[in-house]
């Protein structure tokens, strides 16, 4: 997991415009992004689930909540997400 859970903070801190929050120690990373909303509803579209960080005490709209999985998985859902940021 912790393997995982690395190379899924670092894919994603080579996003723009992607904060990644604290140093994760869980199956789930918290990551901050403006208009986080409309990304969650967009990956949706492409077949990828990300819990909204709304529901949790302390975080609003701009949070969303990615689940660890394997290298290969988080390689996909990188890519996905990329391309939705750059449009």
């Amino acid at each position: 997991l912790a393997a995982d859970r690395d190379h899924l903070v670092a894919r994603l801190s080579g996003l723009p415009g992607v904060r990644v929050a604290g140093r994760p120690a869980s199956a789930f990373v918290l990551v901050h992004r403006p208009g986080a909303a409309t990304v969650r509803e967009r990956l949706r579209e492409q077949g990828w689930a990300v819990r909204r960080g709304d529901t949790f005490p302390g975080l609003g709209p701009d949070w969303l909540r990615i689940a660890v999985r394997d290298r290969a998985t988080t390689d996909a859902f990188i890519e996905t997400l990329a391309r939705i940021l750059e449009a």
